[in-house]
């Protein structure tokens, strides 16, 4: 099927020259006495040309070749291409919960990005709101290391990463580095049976609010790839601040760690949240009640202690 793609994809480049030229580059790059990461990005270079011909001289440029790396512009940001982080650069994921996070959160706030991954939200508010103090959450050394990458291509003065997971324990665990944006924890009794894990520090949220002295937090986002009940019971006295939480709940990846979607409801009705809309992917949703909450098959999900806007 990939070689009739690119048959079909080559016969339509025989009168389109710049698309010819970005097909040519991309091949010499594939063949092994010329791969070299330079002509790979010289390549992606007129390929975004050929693609996008009407663009006028003098516009803001969506690709970026700079520093050793290709870029992509989102939004207002600038963000590294790789195979890992491609697909959530050139799509419109979150699209809708970052809009509503970006429009909720005050612009001299603070935000906490707990599995930041490679700085989607976390470098993308910090770059719209200047004056916001962001931590961001990142345990993944590859992961890390991209978000380290963005937050110094957009100088994110107000951006403090994190190299550690967030937990219902301090101390260490081990996560995945397999499964690029899909890295999640190792339960305990699962973890000899990975290809590929990494040991790395552990934090509850109170542990870490309390060493920051308590400070007042507006909005929590939360995407641990399962994890996420972990991260609600280590931070039971941090979320009875009731900031605005966006995370992420997926029965199936609750279940890696043997927990459901309704222990997670729990802890955060027992921490003082009363309302929850689903979020996002299409989902878009009022809100409720805890009690009356459609999960379904999982996804983003908006919660709050306050009455929410057009709340019922």
């Amino acid at each position: 099927m990939l070689a009739n793609l690119m048959s079909h994809v080559r016969f339509v480049a025989k009168d389109r020259p710049l698309l010819r030229s970005a097909l040519h580059l991309i091949d010499s790059v594939r063949h092994p006495e010329t791969r070299r990461p330079e002509r790979f990005f010289q390549a992606l270079a007129e390929l975004q040309r050929a693609l996008d011909p009407t663009a006028a001289v003098g516009m803001s440029p969506q690709l970026l070749i700079a520093d050793g790396h290709a870029w992509i512009r989102s939004a207002d940001s600038w963000f590294v291409i790789t195979r890992s982080t491609w697909a959530l650069l050139t799509k419109d994921f979150e699209r809708t919960e970052m809009e509503e996070m970006a429009r909720r959160v005050p612009p001299d706030g603070r935000f906490l990005d707990i599995g930041a991954n490679f700085g989607l939200h976390a470098v993308g508010l910090a770059k719209r709101h200047p004056k916001l103090t962001v931590d961001a959450f990142e345990p993944v050394p590859e992961s890390l290391s991209l978000l380290r990458l963005n937050a110094s291509k957009n100088a994110c003065d107000r951006l403090v990463i994190h190299p550690f997971a967030v937990a219902d324990f301090d101390g260490e665990t081990m996560i995945t580095s397999e499964f690029g944006t899909g890295n999640h924890l190792l339960p305990t009794a699962r973890t000899m049976v990975s290809p590929r894990a990494t040991r790395v520090p552990a934090l509850t949220l109170d542990s870490f609010w309390e060493r920051e002295g308590r400070p007042r937090v507006n909005l929590v986002k939360v995407d641990v790839e399962g994890a996420e009940w972990a991260v609600l019971r280590g931070g039971q006295t941090f979320f009875a601040q009731h900031p605005l939480l966006l995370i992420e709940l997926v029965p199936v990846w609750l279940s890696r760690f043997d927990h459901r979607v309704e222990e997670c409801l729990d802890l955060l009705s027992a921490s003082g949240y009363t309302r929850g809309r689903p979020i996002g992917a299409g989902r878009d949703g009022p809100w409720s009640q805890l009690s009356s909450l459609l999960i379904g098959g999982g996804g983003n999900f908006l919660f709050t202690a306050d009455v929410p806007e057009s709340a019922p």
